[in-house]
């Protein structure tokens, strides 16, 4: 709510988003969301898509989130899938509705094509009206969710996130601010150092560099793709050769605390070697 309250009195968005755009949440890791996409798109989605203009421009909502492909051909192979938690039984519940959002975790640009992430960054598509690195993942105890008839809003988690939007830098009405995302490939050109700004005589266009941990456009998921979920079996062997299965009575929270093997135990992470 405190994200629907922000975006809804100071984040205008620029032209090319007025009509339309698109809300992308990037995560690693999933929570139950609920049977069906109302928790998704009636709360989550209304909040991430607020604006002081009206009527709201139509928005969509797109998910990233590594394929089960992307984390066996990682740096640390099914290990990286350790700090990803997802569950099958989650996805049995959400794949009816979450299918059609997903979207591969491609970095190629940004030079993390095979490091699978942890952090979790959302943006606002068009000319990136905002964008927000936070510790919350994609569920209902990070975001909160409403109860009593949309009267109570129940929160299980701490979370903290950073956002950032044009208003922050716009240092006069004159200045037109618009946020850029940077690739490998322009960094070397463009400064991350702020500078100063000094007035122009009618309007001066600033561009503030962001650097999204994600390749743009985004990549949907292929017919064949799934997402990671840590708690099945993938016998087919990892970029360092190693399989990995999990016991169904281990759940995720306990062999999360199991040292010195990634949280598993050594029988069930096998090398082929």
């Amino acid at each position: 709510m405190r994200m629907r309250r922000v975006l809804g009195s100071r984040v205008h968005l620029s032209e090319s988003c007025v009509t339309s755009s698109d809300v992308v949440a990037q995560f690693s890791s999933v929570g139950s969301l609920g049977p069906t996409n109302a928790y998704l798109n009636n709360e989550l989605l209304v909040s991430l898509s607020a604006t002081p203009t009206s009527p709201s421009p139509r928005t969509s909502l797109k998910l990233v989130f590594p394929t089960a492909a992307e984390v066996r051909g990682s740096y640390e192979g099914y290990a990286a899938g350790d700090s990803i938690p997802h569950s099958e039984a989650n996805w049995v519940k959400h794949k009816s509705y979450m299918r059609s959002m997903m979207h591969k975790w491609v970095a190629t640009q940004q030079g993390r094509e095979r490091a699978m992430p942890h952090i979790k960054v959302h943006h606002a598509t068009g000319d990136m009206s905002w964008f927000l690195v936070t510790s919350a993942n994609l569920s209902k105890a990070a975001w909160g969710s409403l109860e009593k008839k949309g009267d109570q809003l129940m929160i299980r988690s701490y979370e903290l996130g950073v956002l950032v939007f044009p208003a922050l830098f716009q240092t006069s009405p004159s200045v037109n601010v618009t946020l850029r995302n940077v690739t490998n490939a322009l960094s070397p050109r463009v400064s991350t150092v702020p500078r100063p700004i000094t007035p122009a005589p009618s309007s001066l266009r600033l561009v503030v560099p962001g650097r999204l941990p994600y390749d743009l456009p985004l990549t949907p998921y292929a017919v064949d793709d799934e997402p990671w979920v840590w708690d099945k079996d993938y016998p087919q062997p990892d970029a360092l050769g190693r399989k990995w299965t999990q016991r169904r009575s281990v759940t995720p929270h306990s062999f999360m605390m199991m040292p010195p093997s990634f949280g598993f135990r050594e029988s069930e992470y096998t090398s082929c070697n």
